[in-house]
């Protein structure tokens, strides 16, 4: 995470919205290296590198699965270093976050999409997570990570993988940076994707088709738009190949950010101005807010082969678990993490495999939308919208979305009632 600026003002809402990272039950932060409580060569069920969302997910499922686990983050305090709301898909994770009492967030149901000239309220089963990541003690990844140190898990901060002994396929010795070894059944590799852990595991993916994502954000107090309704915006000549969103928790924290899937544009956060400054309602809604901290990121989505190696199972952004159209990130680390944890429970890595299907079929279905979409211009935005709106009066969106062909005759009615929506019939058959 490349980050910009990070302000902490002194009024009590902002201070209630950006809470300082708490200490634990035992008075200090989680176990740095210093305070490594494990023996020479310490023998556990279960390694997990990386204290991110995956990672901490997956801790907490396995240390109430009754495994020992230990996971070791690289920085000291776990968490991004600035503050924002990532708001994600429930597809598939809801189960999950009950399951696992995640502190999760709002969940809404309800959105609302924009072209140019139009917009559509979209009320949908498939609903959205207001997910709040960072340092402070109610994030994602703290609170999760509070919850697997309840539970049984050692969580160690500040400490880097030194080195990995093999035998064969299998990692059967990890040495961390304080001279610590550790002899895993299981390895989970959640750290991100940075190359440095996987290489030193001897593992190298094979990426096709990747797809470049950055963003550029703001979380915000005062945003004018009404809370737990994510708010989406397509331009074709002020955010090409991208899209600009809006939301608002409960609380009131507001996050407004452009993410882009092209490196040849304009600088990111300049994109960010130039949208805002050409769209009337966005400049509208962001007048009066009060910007808290700023935040940017660069990710990669990527086909690869396999996500187990030996005993080492792929997780997050790790085994390149992201959606290529519109960069979901959450909700695929939740879900590859809890179900990594479950097949080392059940010592059967083939369920792993298994379990992941669901989402590696969502995100081939992705990459099939993002070419579609990387071909729509505003015109075709604009009738999208109007077209949404119609379909909406006679049948349910969700249904259409699952198998558009099986409503030819409603989309025929519709033509005929919008003959410009015959443009949109081209691209029907990528979604069929």
């Amino acid at each position: 995470m490349i980050t910009a600026s990070n302000f902490f003002f002194e009024s009590s809402t902002e201070l209630k919205l950006l809470k300082t990272t708490a200490p634990n039950s035992t008075g200090a932060f989680f176990k740095q290296s210093t305070h490594i409580t494990l023996g020479h060569m310490e023998k556990i069920d279960v390694l997990i590198i990386g204290a991110g969302v995956s990672g901490s997910v997956a801790a907490l499922k396995a240390a109430k699965e009754g495994l020992r686990t230990v996971i070791v983050e690289k920085k000291k305090k776990p968490g991004d270093p600035q503050t924002r709301v990532d708001i994600t898909r429930d597809s598939g994770i809801t189960e999950i976050v009950q399951e696992l009492k995640l502190e999760i967030g709002d969940h809404s149901r309800v959105s609302r999409w924009f072209s140019p000239k139009d917009s559509f309220i979209l009320t949908s089963k498939i609903g959205d997570y207001f997910v709040k990541r960072g340092q402070e003690e109610d994030s994602f990844e703290v609170s999760t990570l509070r919850k697997a140190e309840n539970a049984g898990a050692e969580v160690i901060t500040g400490v880097r993988i030194e080195g990995i002994k093999k035998d064969g396929h299998m990692v059967n010795e990890v040495i961390l940076n304080s001279g610590e070894e550790i002899s895993p059944g299981y390895v989970i590799a959640a750290s991100g994707q940075e190359p440095d852990v996987l290489r030193k595991m001897g593992i190298k993916l094979e990426e096709k088709n990747p797809v470049h994502f950055i963003a550029y954000g703001e979380i915000s107090i005062g945003l004018d738009i009404p809370k737990k309704v994510s708010h989406i915006f397509f331009d074709s000549k002020t955010i090409p190949h991208g899209y600009f969103y809006m939301g608002k928790t409960s609380e009131g924290l507001g996050v407004s950010a452009v993410v882009l899937s092209s490196d040849e544009i304009m600088n990111v956060k300049e994109r960010y101005r130039h949208f805002i400054e050409h769209n009337n309602t966005v400049s509208g809604q962001i007048s009066k807010y009060r910007v808290l901290n700023s935040f940017y990121s660069s990710r990669y989505a990527a086909e690869i082969g396999e996500r187990v190696h030996g005993n080492v199972l792929l997780v997050g952004d790790s085994g390149r678990f992201m959606d290529p159209l519109v960069g979901y990130g959450v909700n695929p680390s939740i879900y590859t993490g809890y179900w990594a944890a479950d097949a080392i429970k059940r010592q059967d890595l083939a369920a792993y495999k298994k379990s992941i299907r669901k989402t590696l079929d969502e995100i081939r279905n992705g990459r099939k939308g993002r070419n579609v979409f990387l071909a729509l211009k505003n015109e075709d935005f604009d009738m999208l919208m109007e077209g949404m709106k119609e379909l909406s009066k006679e049948i349910d969106i969700d249904e259409f979305m699952d198998n558009p062909g099986r409503y030819s005759l409603h989309i025929a009615k519709a033509v005929l009632k919008k003959p410009g929506l015959v443009s949109m019939l081209k691209y029907l058959p990528s979604f069929i």
